[in-house]
């Protein structure tokens, strides 16, 4: 909480990482990347606030993989309460190992998935295309 009495920006962010590893060690991924020498990092997180979560007001948060190309996997995050969404945040992240970034890939034959990446959400399609280099 801040001096507003509110849930402030940087913990929403905080939060967000929580669910990337729920997410991560619901699929198995995490466990077996970690036995891997693999651990996961945040390349950038984008959120929008819409409505403030207040001291000790109760919410939930919605993590969930939205999509991926050939490095990142991008997440989404969405802070509800009372049925109406609060914020909501994308982040972009990747296993590395201490050579560079894993790629998606191989992340993917990890947990033996097979399908494509479902359409990346409009916002990150927005945000890739507006992506410093």
């Amino acid at each position: 909480m801040d001096l507003n009495f509110h849930l402030n920006d940087g913990r929403y962010v905080s939060l967000t990482g929580l669910g990337r590893i729920d997410v991560m060690m619901r699929t198995g991924l995490l466990r077996r990347a970690m036995q891997r020498g693999w651990y996961p990092v945040v390349g950038g997180v984008v959120i929008r606030y819409r409505r403030e979560i207040k001291s000790f007001e109760a919410f939930t948060l919605h993590s969930r993989i939205a999509g991926w190309d050939e490095k990142w996997f991008y997440f989404e995050h969405r802070f509800e309460k009372n049925g109406n969404v609060a914020a909501l945040a994308y982040a972009r992240g990747v296993m590395r190992t201490r050579e560079g970034a894993v790629p998606s890939s191989d992340v993917l034959k990890l947990v033996d998935w097979t399908e494509s990446s479902p359409p990346l959400p409009d916002p990150v399609v927005r945000w890739r295309a507006a992506d410093i280099p």
